[in-house]
């Protein structure tokens, strides 16, 4: 929160604990405020739904394809946020068959529209004023669902269906219709996230798949053999990078166009796939991790880790303020804003926006201290004043 040149000499703290002042040895005075950490802010009204044992209902988030917009889905929910002011725009009940199992939102590709089944239909509306514009009957079939979903917003969506008990079959659904892709018996799938599906054959080739529906159609999909059983993959907004973590601790940043790999390494390594969730900062350059408490689970904090794309290394790692239960109680769930933050869900049930993007870090220092004068510039620049950081 601060630091002194020099030791420590009296601490005060306020009725409330919402100011403290701490001075040290030779006069230097830090005013602090506890209550405020801004490292991340919380979307208000988020926390507290929690039930009789003490465990947050489970939320899982997708962000529209430009990152202004964020569906939040609950069991028997979906609510609506705008990211841009964390304001709360809608919430729509949703049928209770769905559960967690499947996620029964969508946005359109150019982030105008939405849908969402409920109450016994698929209704789109426009993100912005809200109006309905189509409605189609609901469906307990993901393939019929998705055949919904494709006509109330015109573009195509990639399926998974289950065929008995040991395979599976990747579909292409559209509004006129449906083409199968290929079956296997096993995959670890991250989309759709925006507007790209990712899906990982765990047999055979072990084969990642990276489908781009920018423009509404999945065509042809980029992908390649991974040698290994992925678990957890997704893919950057461009479609152009996908981290994989295969059946051991260790993840890699796989380049499509090149198909150079890049181990993420730092810190004691990334947590086992299944405690994990990956996303993309845009064009940033980084990538950011929500993963199990000290990612060998003997905290009861969850941890968001963030990683420079292309060299691998760990740039930093954050503990979650609130604590969990039991170790891997919170499901981890990413999603990235259009301003590169970090959207996390917490063991309270709040949702928290990380301000890890150094652009953030930046400007979370200028509003708190203001900029630096010319003589700590060229301190703390070395031989080169770039100007001013705010």
């Amino acid at each position: 929160m601060g630091q002194l040149p020099s030791t420590s000499g009296y601490v005060d703290v306020n009725h409330d604990g919402s100011l403290a002042v701490v001075s040290d040895a030779v006069g230097n005075v830090l005013l602090l405020r506890p209550h405020e950490d801004r490292r991340f802010d919380v979307l208000p009204g988020t926390s507290g739904r929690v039930d009789p044992n003490g465990d947050a209902e489970e939320q899982r988030l997708m962000p529209s394809p430009d990152g202004r917009w964020l569906l939040v889905h609950r069991t028997r929910s979906v609510a609506l946020w705008r990211l841009d002011d964390r304001r709360l725009v809608a919430e729509y009940l949703t049928d209770n068959d769905h559960g967690l199992r499947r996620t029964p939102v969508a946005f359109t590709a150019d982030s105008t529209r939405f849908a969402v089944a409920s109450q016994g239909r698929v209704v789109a509306r426009e993100v912005e004023t809200l109006r309905e514009v189509a409605a189609e009957p609901g469906n307990a079939d993901p393939v019929q669902e998705a055949a919904a979903f494709a006509r109330v917003l015109g573009e195509e969506r990639v399926v998974v269906r289950t065929i008995g008990f040991e395979r599976i079959e990747v579909l292409v659904v559209g509004p006129d219709g449906e083409r199968s892709l290929f079956e296997t018996t096993y995959a670890a799938a991250s989309g759709p996230r925006g507007h790209v599906t990712v899906l990982a054959d765990s047999v055979g080739p072990q084969r990642v798949h990276v489908w781009d529906l920018r423009d509404g159609v999945a065509g042809e999909s980029v992908g390649f053999d991974y040698g290994s059983e992925p678990e957890v993959v997704a893919a950057s907004p461009d479609a152009d990078r996908v981290v994989i973590s295969g059946d051991g601790p260790e993840a890699d940043v796989v380049d499509l166009d090149t198909g150079a790999r890049t181990r993420l390494a730092g810190g004691s390594g990334p947590a086992a796939p299944l405690l994990t969730e990956y996303g993309f900062l845009g064009d940033s350059g980084l990538l950011v991790q929500h993963t199990i408490s000290h990612r060998d689970g003997n905290d009861l904090r969850n941890r968001l880790l963030l990683w420079h794309v292309d060299t691998g290394a760990l740039l930093g790692e954050w503990p979650e303020p609130t604590r969990l239960r039991i170790p891997g109680q919170q499901p981890h769930h990413v999603a990235i804003a259009a301003d590169h933050t970090a959207l996390t869900v917490r063991a309270d049930g709040s949702i928290a926006a990380w301000h890890v993007h150094p652009d953030a870090w930046a400007r979370s220092l200028c509003d708190a201290f203001g900029d630096l004068d010319g003589d700590q510039r060229q301190r703390y620049q070395a031989e080169s004043d770039r100007g001013p950081v705010c």
